[in-house]
C-alpha cells in the first residue's frame, strides 16, 4: 500500500517551513533580503499565487530559480531527473523550491503521489538533504546543521513540544 499524503498536508508543511505570508506580501517572483548571519548571503523567497515556491517538473525548469546558485540548480535538476521515471504513471514527480539562503541552505518540498517538506544544505561543498518530513523539524537537527531561522521556520519540536526556533 502506498503512503499517499494529501496535497493540502504537504502544502501546509511547506508553508510551516516557509513562514506565514501576509496579504500584503509581493506575489509572483523572487524577493530577496540580506540575512543577519552572513552579510554577503542573500535570502531569496519564491512566491507564487497558488503556493510558496517554484515548481521544477523537469531539469530545464531550474531556469525559473532566479538568483539561485548554479550548483543548487544542478542539484535540484539531478533530483528531478533521477525521479522522472517513477513506476506510478499517475503521479508526476516535482520539486518545489520555496527559499534559498545563498550561504548554502534551501527549503522546499518533493512531490509524487504524496510528498514531504525538505531542507537542503551545502556541506563540504556539496548540496545534500539535511531534513525531510511531514511535521515540524526537530530543534536539535536544525541546530546541528546551523539552519538559519529564515529557512527552518519559526517553530520546531523540542522532544514532543513545539517551541520557538531561535536559530
Amino acid at each position: 500500500m502506498k503512503n499517499r499524503l494529501p496535497a493540502a498536508a504537504v502544502l501546509a508543511a511547506a508553508l510551516l517551513l516557509s513562514g506565514a505570508c501576509s496579504a500584503d506580501d509581493d506575489k509572483g517572483g523572487a524577493t530577496s533580503s540580506p540575512t543577519s548571519a552572513q552579510p554577503e548571503a542573500e535570502l531569496i523567497e519564491y512566491d507564487q499565487e497558488e503556493a510558496a515556491g517554484i515548481i521544477v517538473a523537469k531539469a530545464a525548469d531550474v531556469a525559473k530559480l532566479e538568483g539561485a546558485p548554479d550548483d543548487f540548480k544542478q542539484f535540484i535538476a539531478g533530483i528531478v531527473d533521477s525521479n522522472k521515471s517513477l513506476p506510478d504513471e499517475d503521479c508526476q514527480f516535482t520539486a518545489r523550491v520555496a527559499k534559498i539562503d545563498t550561504s548554502g541552505f534551501a527549503a522546499g518540498s518533493l512531490h509524487s503521489c504524496g510528498g514531504a517538506a525538505y531542507i537542503w544544505a551545502k556541506r563540504d561543498g556539496v548540496w545534500q538533504e539535511v531534513w525531510a518530513g511531514q511535521e515540524l523539524p526537530n530543534c536539535d537537527d536544525m541546530r546541528k546543521y546551523s539552519i538559519p531561522k529564515a529557512i527552518a521556520g519559526d517553530t520546531c519540536y523540542e522532544g514532543q513540544k513545539a517551541v520557538d526556533y531561535t536559530g
